[in-house]
């Protein structure tokens, strides 16, 4: 026997990489108490393409790209140098082995500041309704995709929602600093505090009998600005996914009798066993700034970008 934990924001588990089967009948119940079971009608992955569509299969390395501008620009005018303005460039990435940072080789063609990666993304999709709901009351208790992690014998249930993202779940910034709740206030001056992201289920719309949820599955080793653009701009609850490792997922629907549906097919996942891209892309400087939140830092010299009527030359560049 195994126990379970149910988890209704973050599921500590794998990369999906398998495609699920979509069905148009289910299983038998496994279990039927009084009344009649659920009816799941097909099951379905999709993930988000490089273009924002949302596509079948999962998607091992989904492109995400996040306008960091105004938090830079806010923090660099907290510091006391309002008016900066960011240009378009190759960016400056940090590289951590080499312990030095570097411009990109694909500038971007509009001014910014651009925290840019890949990631692995999963969209569960349920279409599961139960004969003994009323207009007034959904009989359904849960729909979960459940799995078993590795060494484990607790099984471990991600609650699936169909309630057109409303439901919220506070996560905070993954990144120490800077603070990346920012404001401008009357007078001109900056400021920025950690923030806060609600992600949701990603279910759209409510109540059509489609239960949802948007997972992003990241390994421990993800830079954490990425993991941020994640949560802010996909709303997605993380998941850490640990590298190169087969997950099995089981659908299932439980009513409010307790009568169990399951689907016939299991859904095979594996890890992405590589890290996963990121950089900041845009104005060179502005993404230095971000990494080392000094204009001063050595790392930054030099660096074009970031001009304004204090700098005319370019923060960077003032300091070099």
């Amino acid at each position: 026997m195994t126990s379970r934990t149910i988890r209704s924001a973050i599921l500590p588990v794998a990369v999906l990489a398998a495609l699920s089967c979509s069905k148009t009948q289910d299983t038998a119940p496994e279990r039927r108490l009084f009344g009649e079971p659920p009816t799941i009608r097909s099951v379905s992955f999709e993930h988000t393409d490089d273009t924002g569509l949302e596509v079948p299969g999962f998607g091992p390395k989904t492109f995400i790209s996040c306008d960091f501008t105004d938090i830079v620009v806010s923090n660099i005018c907290e510091l006391g140098a309002p008016g900066l303005v960011a240009e378009a460039g190759g960016g400056w990435t940090y590289d951590v082995d080499a312990q030095r940072g570097f411009i990109g080789s694909n500038p971007t063609s509009v001014p910014g500041i651009f925290i840019q990666g890949r990631y692995g993304e999963a969209i569960f999709k349920v279409n599961v309704t139960d004969p003994n709901s009323t207009t007034a009351q959904n009989n359904l208790l849960l729909v979960g995709a459940s799995f078993e992690p590795p060494e484990s014998k607790t099984e471990t249930t991600l609650v699936l929602f169909d309630d057109g993202g409303i439901s919220k779940f506070k996560n905070s910034q993954q990144h120490p600093t800077p603070g990346e709740d920012c404001d401008v206030n009357p007078d001109g001056s900056c400021v920025c505090n950690l923030a806060t992201w609600d992600v949701t289920s990603g279910d759209s719309p409510a109540k059509d009998d489609v239960w949802t949820r948007k997972m992003a599955f990241v390994n421990g080793q993800t830079q954490a600005f990425l993991k941020d653009c994640i949560m802010r701009d996909r709303h997605e609850t993380l998941a850490l996914a640990p590298p190169g490792t087969t997950f099995t997922f089981k659908i299932e629907a439980v009513d409010r009798q307790g009568n169990l549906t399951t689907w016939s097919n299991k859904l095979v996942g594996v890890t992405d066993s590589n890290l996963g891209e990121f950089a900041c892309n845009g104005d060179p400087c502005g993404c230095c700034f971000l990494w080392t939140e000094s204009p001063t830092d050595p790392l930054c010299k030099g660096l074009p970008g970031m001009t304004g009527p204090i700098f005319p030359d370019g923060m960077c560049r003032s300091f070099g």
